[in-house]
């Protein structure tokens, strides 16, 4: 499900944060500084038992193995990310 006030939409190509000390600790080490794209939308989800408080909307964003790993095979990995963890990449920063 895509919501309308997410920042990204499917398809965007964008950048996970290196560090967010402020944020949502959560974000695996092994993607920080690494590329993807969205690949799912989930827009802002309430866990009352997780989450204090509303948390930035989140993603489900694939990356190719390659870019985490030494790995050279052609599959990827699909991580779950906060939009605060995200920015997005201009055309020329497409890998």
């Amino acid at each position: 499900m895509e919501s309308t006030n997410s920042k990204f939409k499917i398809g965007d190509p964008v950048v996970v944060a290196s560090e967010n000390p402020s944020g949502n600790p959560r974000t695996p080490i092994y993607i920080r500084g690494k590329r993807g794209i969205i690949g799912l939308a989930h827009g802002v989800l309430e866990n009352v038992r997780d989450h204090r408080g509303i948390h930035e909307p989140l993603y489900t964003v694939r990356f190719d193995l390659s870019e985490v790993s030494a790995c050279r095979d052609h599959d990827s990995i699909w991580v779950d990310v906060h939009e605060e963890w995200l920015s997005g990449l201009q055309p020329e920063e497409k890998h």
